[in-house]
């Protein structure tokens, strides 16, 4: 059923860290200001998207050598989702 729905634009990022609000709103043409804590540097992988998985899967590996909780972890990718997250959705994980 269609929604009537007030468009309502954001221009404060309260929720990510600063760094992750700062790169991703590189991505956009409206101005959103960071608001959220300080964090680590983020990471960006650019890869052709045939090597997108192997790209993710290695990087989720070196964060974990490097002492990472998989909680404190978040990897974000434009497309199709990774496989690993599909099955745990389909185990209702």
């Amino acid at each position: 059923m269609p929604l009537e729905l007030t468009p309502v634009t954001l221009d404060e990022n309260l929720r990510s860290t600063k760094q992750i609000a700062q790169v991703f709103g590189a991505l956009s043409d409206d101005v959103v200001k960071p608001r959220g804590l300080d964090g680590p540097p983020v990471r960006v992988v650019d890869v052709p998207a045939e090597a997108a998985v192997e790209a993710a899967d290695d990087a989720v590996e070196a964060l974990l050598a490097e002492g990472w909780e998989p909680g404190s972890m978040a990897l974000l990718a434009t497309g199709r989702r990774h496989p690993e997250q599909v099955n745990e959705v389909e185990l209702g994980g």
